[in-house]
């Protein structure tokens, strides 16, 4: 069936009921959304589109079907580059999920066709209205600038490649309406390649020229011509100023389209690893992302703008005046700003449109629902009992088979904006500004223990010497903590062997690998949940103190996200029996290296 926005059958969904026996049945409307970044009916709609394509050319039993085939397509896009754990979840191989992913992504951009540029006197009109409604400028048909989709260095003509922020991507220029739908889309060059040199090899270019139907605004990396219209350099009138504002207030468009893009299909951002594919595959992904982001769209999948109206008073004030409005909806509406804020990263002026607040006010905030969250949520906390510990050890024996382990530990960068003092003390080894924070969780990647304060180049291990969990675990001898090689191995901080040579000593190095895992992937879902920890949110605006508590709160609401389920839980492994390093710590002059040979010969 050709692609249309949505289905022309009112009954649709009704229709095609029986198909969610093999699609996400098991899931619940919002799960659905969460995981595969489209609705249960878009789902089934997409699959009716694409099914000629991708039908198994035999009725073994073996084929997938082009259900499963869509599915393992968007869960991928969504997740980034997690072969081994979507093929895992719907039960294929992980080379075949890499042949499904190309061939969903080839489906998709042959028979989805959904990105076009205004053609007709509507269409142009339509557009025009809506940029003037957004900026006050006339005659605006469209926002264009580039952006950076990180990839996997190409055999040939790897320098090209690297962009000026110094790795390997490719270069994709992209036109927006004034509803952050896709337009046009240039994905073939380097990222090497700069954005004027991209619109001046384009079709787009030749089109504007030639049929000027309007004009497209643009950031100062493109020229000024009759068709793109850019911003002053050096404004000097208020006129000037006041045209600036309104002129980037258009642009934006694009870039929160971009926004929205990479983090709806995370395959697209680093955050999602490198697109480990050549180029050109890499562009056709950035292409089937960019026809899946206008369907959610067509699906009413994202929120739409906000009308524009002038505040006036401060929102909060404004909440507080509204007639009827409870203590308790106020409350209420400040969590929700909270949550909102912490989950989706630097976007307070989307936040604050979207609760009818003033910037300002959803800045206020934030603040106040952090420091309430901070005071009121007490939940990491180290294990102290015997049961407790005992909890401990055994969670951490069933994942690794190392005995006596209570936490894994390691440090964590969090980009916060340049401080006014110090600055240089928070540039990390990355070459960014942030802070370090050290933190230990659980078997089932609770946090247990974290230190935020300090800047980002403290080392690791600095940040553990002068840390009350040192001093802890050597005068209280809980157990001990899994540390990567950052780390010194000391009776209380097992470390990895630097050159395994025996197999023992392999066998040794993966399951101490396997254990502290858990601080890694609590830190991956701790980043995924609360995006404003993470570059994909932006830097925290905030000074390092406030960032720290930032995280700390973000901390506290990970663990309780897990106290109400709503991560999975480890699964039930078998009961370790003796605590054997227990043992071995009770005696006289053990030296720490010999205490890590002995934990070696266990695997033997």
């Amino acid at each position: 069936m050709p692609y249309t926005s949505k289905p022309y059958c009112y009954d649709y969904e009704e229709t095609c009921s029986k198909k969610l026996e093999n699609g996400p049945h098991h899931l619940s409307d919002v799960e659905v959304v969460d995981r595969y970044r489209l609705s249960r009916i878009a789902i089934i709609y997409l699959e009716d589109n694409l099914r000629n394509d991708l039908s198994p050319p035999t009725n073994r039993s073996q084929s997938v079907s082009s259900m499963t085939k869509v599915l393992v397509g968007l869960r991928v896009l969504s997740k980034g580059n997690f072969l081994s754990e979507v093929a895992d979840l719907h039960g294929i191989s992980k080379q075949t999920a890499s042949r499904v992913l190309h061939e969903f992504v080839d489906a998709v951009n042959r028979n989805i066709d959904n990105i076009r540029f205004p053609r007709t006197q509507q269409e142009l009109a339509e557009a025009k209205l809506g940029f003037y409604k957004r900026c006050k400028i006339a005659n605006i048909v469209g926002a264009v600038d580039g952006t950076l989709v990180p990839i996997i260095a190409p055999k040939d003509s790897g320098e090209a490649y690297i962009c000026r922020k110094g790795f390997h991507a490719i270069n994709v220029m992209a036109t927006c309406s004034h509803d952050r739908r896709f337009i046009d889309i240039v994905a073939k060059w380097p990222g090497s390649q700069h954005d004027s040199s991209v619109m001046n090899t384009s079709s787009l270019k030749e089109h504007m020229e030639s049929e000027r139907p309007g004009m497209l605004l643009a950031d100062s990396g493109y020229p000024l011509t009759t068709s793109l219209l850019t911003p002053l350099a050096n404004p000097v009138t208020p006129a000037e100023a006041r045209y600036n504002n309104a002129q980037s207030k258009g642009r934006m468009v694009i870039e929160q389209s971009f926004g929205i893009l990479k983090g709806r299909f995370r395959c697209l951002h680093k955050t999602g690893g490198v697109l480990s594919y050549s180029p050109e595959k890499s562009c056709a992904i950035f292409m089937a992302c960019a026809r899946l982001h206008n369907m959610c769209l067509d699906w009413g999948l994202t929120l739409d703008d906000a009308q524009v109206v002038d505040p006036g008073q401060d929102a909060m004030e404004a909440w507080m005046g509204q007639p009827g409005l409870q203590v308790q909806e106020l409350r209420r509406r400040v969590v929700l700003v909270g949550l909102r804020v912490l989950s989706k990263g630097n976007f307070l002026s989307e936040v604050a449109d979207l609760h009818g607040i003033s910037k300002q006010t959803a800045s206020r905030v934030l603040h106040e629902f952090v420091d309430a969250v901070n005071r009121n949520i007490d939940n990491i906390r180290f294990p102290r009992t015997q049961q407790e510990l005992a909890e401990a050890k055994l969670g951490f024996y069933k994942r690794c088979k190392i005995a006596n382990i209570v936490g894994a530990v390691d440090g964590t960068l969090v980009p916060i904006i340049a401080p006014k003092d110090s600055g240089e003390a928070y540039i990390c080894r990355k070459g960014f500004h942030a802070i370090n924070v050290m933190a230990t969780c659980s078997h089932d990647r609770r946090f247990i223990d974290i230190v935020a304060k300090w800047p980002g180049s403290q080392h690791d291990s600095s940040v553990m010497n002068t840390s009350s969990l040192k001093e802890h675990m050597e005068s209280e001898r809980p157990g001990m903590l899994l540390a990567d090689s950052g780390y010194p191995l000391t009776t209380s901080l097992l470390t990895p062997l630097a050159n395994p040579v025996t197999p023992a000593e392999a066998r040794y190095n993966n399951a101490q690998s396997k254990g502290r895992m858990v601080i890694e992937q609590s830190f991956g879902i701790l980043k995924g949940r609360f995006r404003c920890l993470h570059k994909t949110g932006g830097v925290l605006s905030y000074s390092p103190e406030k960032s720290c508590a930032i995280f700390m709160a973000c901390a506290r609401l990970h663990n309780m996200c897990l106290d109400w389920g709503l991560t999975l839980d480890d699964a039930q492994v078998v009961d370790p029996g003796q605590d054997a390093m227990e043992a071995w710590m009770g005696q006289p002059g053990l030296q720490v290296q010999e205490l890590r040979r002995r934990v070696v010969n266990t695997f033997v």
